[in-house]
């Protein structure tokens, strides 16, 4: 651990191993994960949409999060399968879909005033 990077990494990696291993031993569906990920996107999307961009960044993160959870935990637990991992990545393009269409929507109301 040479670096500073480095250093977070480590801590990082540290951190999440401790999340799944938690996670993992509830027993919880990795497929329930994925879909709090596609709840978690559309929060984004629709802060996105009232303007509160902030707030948005937030959430994202959080989705982010989830989304490396959902894996971590099926290969924990010994749950992956092809529909996993096929939910999973149709919930990465239903979820990066919605959060696409936020600022657009936020935007519409800006600029023409009539």
């Amino acid at each position: 651990m040479n670096t500073f990077t480095g250093a977070i990494g480590t801590g990082g990696k540290w951190l999440l191993d401790r999340i799944v291993g938690a996670l993992a031993a509830t027993g919880i569906n990795p497929n329930l994960l994925t879909f709090l990920g596609i709840l978690v996107n559309f929060g984004a999307a629709a802060t996105f949409a009232v303007g509160n961009f902030r707030a948005g960044a937030i959430i994202i993160f959080i989705a982010g999060f989830l989304d490396m959870l959902d894996r971590q935990v099926a290969r924990r637990q010994n749950r992956v399968t092809p529909f996993g991992a096929f939910y999973d990545s149709r919930r990465r393009h239903r979820g990066q879909t919605a959060l696409y269409m936020g600022p657009p929507v936020a935007s519409r109301g800006r600029g023409r005033q009539r």
